[in-house]
């Protein structure tokens, strides 16, 4: 389940979600590897809503301090932000 939280100051194409449980990404642009994803199809976002799943992948995401190594994201075309888990 995702639940927006805020943008990242570094880059606002991704937020912060506290209550997600997966990466999520709603293109392949700036993807590095990218692949079929046979698990469960779909994922639901906070609104009860269920979207499709297209594919993972992984990333890195550079900040001032440190570059981030971003694995198994999932690819939600339909998805209005970019999620990155935080526990």
């Amino acid at each position: 389940m995702a639940h927006y939280a805020f943008a990242t100051h570094t880059n606002p194409n991704w937020v912060f979600d506290t209550r997600a449980s997966h990466q999520v990404a709603n293109s392949l642009n700036n993807m590095h590897i990218h692949s079929e994803y046979n698990r469960f199809k779909e994922v639901q976002i906070g609104d009860d809503t269920s979207l499709k799943i297209s594919r993972i992948s992984s990333t890195t995401l550079p900040t001032p301090n440190t570059t981030f190594h971003m694995k198994n994201i999932l690819c939600v075309p339909h998805a209005n932000h970019n999620l990155i888990f935080v526990s």
